[in-house]
């Protein structure tokens, strides 16, 4: 593997692979993955290689080929269709991946779950609103994950380097790098900006 791209994989591989491995869910149990960038696309390779069915949510319609090719078994417009209903005529996903911060979407992907199922906020969302009713009728969970420690990096680059799961990146130059800064403070980095030294 290039380094370059193995060097995301240390945080957001990490965070990704370990929350997933972490929520104890069985091999084919459905995954709901919101969002489709930096920790998105990592977390539907990694759900997909781990044997589980992922559904791939997302307002952008023109990612829907993007998601196949990434493994999902299933892409949900959100922006088009309820797609709360949409995860339950699935069969309820038995874990949801927020990995947006984007807090309207945490009550929406409860809905979405099956009994028991659990959502896993990978990016801070900050302050949400969450229906206890639902919750403990469905005895749902809310879990978070940030990262892991030296051993956990060194089986994520293992299981992405064996499974051929590829972290997405665009290189700059180390002198560049205020231009990588601005691309990624305007949203114009294609998934994950990785420092090159020349």
């Amino acid at each position: 593997m290039d380094p370059a791209e193995i060097a995301p994989l240390l945080c957001a591989g990490v965070a990704t692979f370990n929350g997933i491995r972490k929520m104890e869910i069985t091999a084919g149990d459905l995954v709901a993955i919101h969002g489709l960038g930096g920790l998105g696309h990592l977390a539907v390779q990694f759900a997909s290689k781990l044997g589980y069915k992922v559904a791939a949510l997302s307002s952008k319609p023109e990612k829907e080929k993007f998601a196949w090719e990434l493994g999902a078994h299933h892409f949900i417009d959100t922006g088009k269709s309820d797609f709360p209903t949409a995860l339950q005529e699935l069969g309820g996903a038995a874990l949801a991946i927020l990995s947006a911060p984007i807090p309207r979407y945490v009550q929406p992907l409860m809905r979405g779950l099956a009994p028991r199922g659990r959502l896993l906020i990978l990016s801070p969302v900050g302050e949400f609103k969450a229906d206890s009713a639902l919750m403990t009728r469905r005895a749902l969970s809310i879990s978070g994950w940030s990262t892991g420690h030296a051993l956990d990096a060194e089986e994520a680059i293992d299981f992405a380097r064996t499974h051929g799961v590829k972290c997405l990146i665009q290189k700059y130059r180390l002198g560049d790098v205020n231009k990588a800064m601005d691309d990624l403070l305007h949203a114009r980095v294609r998934f994950r900006p990785v420092l090159v030294m020349d």
